[in-house]
C-alpha cells in the first residue's frame, strides 16, 4: 500500500526507488505554505508566483484562523485548502496515473498533516 514519505536534505539522502517527491515545486506542490512567525506561532500563506484568483478564493473563504496559530493547525489549514483547490481544480487521469501505486514524499514532518496525504487519497482510493 503507497504511503507518504519524509524527503530529506541530508547528503546521500535518496528517495526509495519508485516514489515520487510531490514536495514544492513539482506540480504536484501545495502553493499554501506554513511559516514560522517569530513569536512561535505559524501562519499560513499563499505562494505569490502561484496566486490566481481561485487560490485566494479558497484562502480567504477558510472558515478557521491562518495567523497566531500552531504548527499543527497551520498544516490542517494548508491541508484543508489544498483539499478544496483539488475539488476546484482536479487532477487529470494522466497526473492521477503518475501518482497510482506511488510512495508519495514531502518535506512535512511525518506527524502533521500533509497534501501528500490528499494526493494519496485521490491516487489510491
Amino acid at each position: 500500500m503507497p504511503k507518504r514519505l519524509k524527503l530529506s536534505r541530508r547528503r546521500g539522502a535518496a528517495l526509495p526507488k519508485g516514489a515520487r517527491s510531490v514536495a514544492r515545486p513539482s506540480r504536484f506542490g501545495n502553493p499554501f505554505r506554513v511559516v514560522p512567525m517569530p513569536d512561535g506561532t505559524y501562519r499560513v500563506s499563499v505562494d505569490e508566483k502561484d496566486a490566481d484568483k481561485m487560490l485566494y478564493r479558497i484562502f480567504i473563504n477558510h472558515p478557521g484562523p491562518r495567523m497566531n496559530i500552531s504548527r499543527r493547525q497551520a498544516h490542517q489549514v494548508a491541508l484543508d485548502c489544498y483539499r478544496a483547490l483539488r475539488i476546484r481544480r482536479p487532477l487529470t487521469a494522466d497526473q492521477i496515473e503518475n501518482l497510482r501505486g506511488r510512495h508519495l514524499a514531502c518535506y512535512c514532518p511525518e506527524h502533521l498533516p500533509c497534501h501528500a496525504d490528499v494526493l494519496l487519497d485521490i491516487a489510491n482510493p
